[in-house]
């Protein structure tokens, strides 16, 4: 505070001061100690030899280098996961998680449930099979969170347990999946059924039975199953289903909707490629189906299935020698 009686000379010192105080200007700051070295020598040379080990760690399990008993990571902790886990929105870094996840397995516990159709259908909408509905009971197993894909193939490949389909895929139709580079983390489709039981053979498993698959899809005991994955209504942006709201037009990357996840937490139970089971039509013995029927029963609909047609409960047929775009697979294994 300047004193009101000081003359204007006093004054207009105290004023400048004051206003270089505020400002700095003029004001020598006192030096500051000289910073560290960024690296010393020892650091700078652990600093690379960390980056060379994460390098080839990175380059190993890109390539997918492991033993032919371990050819994938760690799945021993199997869990039970529920679609509340994980009702986030579907972004870049969810699917990038879930790809992350892809070779992780579900646990889905024992139980009875009602196999067939809880929704009232018209003879144009499901086989007589659908709509006869059945109490089934079912031991634990483990199933597969996502379909099989093309990246996990090719290992069983490299590891001379897959043949290679490659030309059969070219030759079968430009949206198989395995010619193209740019969809390894795509369900691997156009494999007939007998390469598909191989693929779940080697990696240790086996194909679902049409009941344990319409079981993890259907997500819940009896009581609590569910007409779609997610709930008793069909939906166009829940699973990847034929049109375009769903953002694909034909195969979308595995674990791409986690919305549309069963009760057990299996993903693309709906849509994305229809997926082959152990059972035959003959196995079935429904009314109708000759015993001498060899075809085998596929589920889940696919990207060229229209919503209402996703039902867990709707079941196709299709000759094991079937190289289809719209089919692929997922293995199951018992607990030990």
């Amino acid at each position: 505070m300047i004193r009101e009686d000081a003359d204007p000379a006093t004054r207009e010192r105290i004023a400048a001061r004051r206003a270089q105080r505020d400002t700095g200007a003029g004001t020598v700051r006192p030096s500051l100690p000289p910073r560290p070295k960024a690296h010393s020598a020892d650091t700078l040379v652990l600093g690379l030899c960390v980056s060379a080990a994460c390098a080839a760690t990175v380059l190993a399990l890109a390539r997918r280098e492991w033993s032919g008993t371990t050819p994938y990571p760690s799945v021993s902790s199997t869990t039970t996961v529920t679609a509340a886990a994980i009702e986030a929105p579907v972004t870049s870094a969810v699917r990038e998680a879930s790809m992350v996840e892809a070779w992780k397995r579900v646990r889905v516990p024992a139980g009875t449930f009602v196999m067939g159709s809880s929704v009232t259908l018209s003879a144009s909408d499901a086989d007589e099979d659908e709509r006869t509905r059945r109490k089934v009971m079912l031991d634990s197993f483990d199933i597969d969170a996502v379909e099989t894909t093309v990246r996990a193939w090719s290992a069983c490949e490299a590891h001379g347990g897959c043949p290679s389909i490659l030309a059969a895929s070219q030759q079968a139709s430009p949206d198989c999946n395995a010619p193209h580079a740019d969809r390894l983390d795509h369900p691997v489709n156009c494999v007939t059924w007998d390469e598909a039981a191989a693929f779940c053979q080697w990696d240790g498993g086996r194909l679902p039975t049409e009941a344990e698959w319409e079981y993890a899809a259907a997500g819940g005991s009896e009581g609590h199953v569910n007409a779609y994955p997610w709930g008793p209504l069909a939906s166009t942006v829940l699973a990847n289903g034929d049109g375009e709201e769903d953002g694909f037009l034909t195969t979308a990357p595995v674990g791409s909707f986690p919305r549309g996840a069963s009760g057990f937490g299996a993903l693309d139970m709906a849509g994305n490629v229809e997926e082959w089971t152990a059972d035959s039509s003959a196995q079935v013995l429904m009314e109708g189906v000759s015993v001498a029927d060899s075809r085998r029963i596929v589920r889940g609909g696919s990207y060229a299935n229209i919503a209402r047609n996703l039902r867990t409960s709707r079941r196709e047929k299709a000759e094991p020698a079937t190289r289809a775009p719209t089919l692929g697979f997922r293995c199951v294994r018992t607990p030990s």
